[in-house]
């Protein structure tokens, strides 16, 4: 059965989406939704079936949104429709307290992004500063530095503040990788590729040298909910053997790791895992 038949389906179940998500209205602007269309016009043939399930991954907004304006549209129910109505709603709820966001160009090009992941990222830094805020923390997003050792000008993700004027700063990262069993298997087999991955991030945006220019604490917080043996660690309660080797994964010019999980599959999906400092 084909699902998505033309351009124009696609741009009505988008337009439906809308009316249930009017969030979607401020941070997709007519010029963005035009590029949209193109790719989508660009993909048409044979099939944009292909595009959606083949092509492009589908965790991004645009088929997000696409897909759950066909499934109002068509009354459809499924898990994967009630995931996306789930993230859809979170975005506009982090939203409505994080307004300034929606006027904020580079905001609006991570979330509209179509690359592999799509929204899931961008949801899990929103996620943790919505919670930082909860608590009663003044949250700030992408405070700029200079890395050291190039010059180069970067931003480290989240800047929380409490009622004491502690500050912590936060780059968030969401690894995703499935749990791959083929009769028995090792709970630590993804280790190396978890720790390989977080040192690639760390060195591209922090690069080897000190940041000097951070006022407070920083860490590297983690949404666990898309790594699966990871996950199962915490869900078995084994993680905590691991502190050490997640305390290696800290590098020198940080000073901890938060580990916090949420699928936003339900309101209560996060959860605060632990943080772990430096020795």
């Amino acid at each position: 059965m084909t699902i998505f038949n033309s351009v124009a389906d696609c741009i009505l179940y988008f337009e439906t989406c809308k009316k249930a998500f009017p969030v979607l209205n401020e941070i997709v602007k007519p010029g963005d939704f035009k590029g949209w269309v193109r790719k989508l016009e660009f993909y048409a043939n044979p099939s944009l079936d292909d595009y959606f399930f083949t092509i492009n991954p589908s965790r991004n907004l645009l088929y997000i949104s696409v897909a759950t304006g066909w499934g109002l549209l068509t009354h459809q129910e499924s898990e994967p429709l009630k995931l996306y109505r789930s993230m859809l709603g979170k975005l506009s709820l982090y939203l409505q307290n994080f307004p300034e966001l929606k006027a904020n160009r580079s905001f609006r090009g991570k979330v509209q992004n179509l690359n592999e992941l799509g929204l899931l990222p961008t949801l899990s830094e929103l996620s943790l500063a919505y919670q930082l805020a909860a608590r009663g923390e003044e949250v700030k997003f992408e405070t700029k530095f200079t890395r050291a050792d190039t010059g180069t000008v970067k931003d480290v993700d989240l800047t929380a503040t409490d009622g004491n004027g502690t500050v912590v700063h936060y780059e968030v990262y969401m690894p995703n990788k499935d749990l791959e069993v083929e009769g028995f298997f090792d709970l630590n087999q993804d280790d190396t590729h978890f720790a390989d991955r977080i040192k690639a991030k760390l060195l591209d945006k922090f690069g080897n040298g000190v940041v000097n220019e951070l006022e407070g604490s920083t860490l590297l917080a983690i949404n666990t909910a898309f790594c699966a043996t990871l996950r199962l660690k915490n869900a078995l309660a084994l993680a905590a053997t691991n502190d050490a080797w997640l305390r290696t994964l800290i590098p020198q010019h940080m000073d901890g790791l938060l580990l916090f999980d949420d699928d936003f599959e339900t309101d209560d999906s996060f959860t605060f895992v632990r943080r772990l400092m430096k020795a």
